[in-house]
């Protein structure tokens, strides 16, 4: 007696065998997402050709909410802050809500390796428009970045209480800030905590990325203030 066939049959009709997706997303170590370029935590079975079956898509919390609920104009302007242009991002935009099918989680192991807090005399409202929006030029610049450093990407953001950035180094790619603001004293009580999916650095690199993120949010960014 024949050994049962565990062959699922795609839609074409062509008989093509199991992929066990979660297993490739445990193995895919800081894999980022298709979208922003965040670390992913999902991963999508992309449903498209047979020849292609076993092809993934990797993404981030945001950016599977935007795949599931078809939002193709949110997915193309997010991807073209990765420098696509905006005929492809709408197609690549297009591909990734049509083939998205089956969605399993990826269980990374985050960690914080840093926080800081302080005060600002603006109110929250401010600050939130200013790390959604930093500036590096025009009227009130504040982000003046070093050599290794790039802009960041706003990964999440909830107005006015919270705002999540992609990393500032290249070197660092799996890491994240997360910021949270809260009013005080007329002002915003400001706090920031530096978060990975990877190992984290060393005592001189986790220093150093403390110290810029210290310089750039609680001095550069506050003179704008006036303080």
């Amino acid at each position: 007696m024949a050994e049962p066939d565990d062959r699922v049959e795609h839609r074409s009709g062509q008989s093509i065998p199991p992929t066990d997706f979660e297993a490739m997303a445990r193995e895919r170590d800081a894999a980022h997402c298709h979208v922003c370029g965040a670390f992913a935590t999902h991963l999508a079975e992309a449903t498209g050709d047979p020849s292609d079956w076993v092809d993934a898509v990797f993404y981030c919390a945001q950016d599977l909410q935007l795949a599931e609920r078809g939002d193709v104009h949110r997915l193309a302007v997010r991807l073209m802050k990765n420098d696509s242009e905006e005929s492809e991002a709408r197609s690549i935009a297009e591909l990734m809500v049509r083939r998205h099918g089956r969605v399993f989680p990826r269980d990374p192991v985050v960690g914080e390796y840093g926080r800081r807090g302080r005060n600002l005399p603006a109110p929250p409202a401010v600050v939130w428009a200013d790390l959604v929006s930093p500036r590096t030029e025009g009227p009130r610049p504040w982000l003046r970045l070093l050599d290794d450093e790039v802009p960041p990407q706003v990964l999440e953001s909830s107005s006015p209480g919270r705002v999540v950035w992609s990393s500032l180094w290249p070197s660092r790619p799996t890491d994240w800030i997360d910021m949270t603001l809260e009013p005080e004293d007329g002002g915003t009580h400001l706090m920031f905590v530096v978060l990975t999916d990877a190992p984290p650095p060393d005592a001189s690199k986790r220093g150093h990325v403390l110290k810029r993120i210290n310089q750039l949010l609680f001095a550069d960014l506050r003179f704008t203030y006036g303080q």
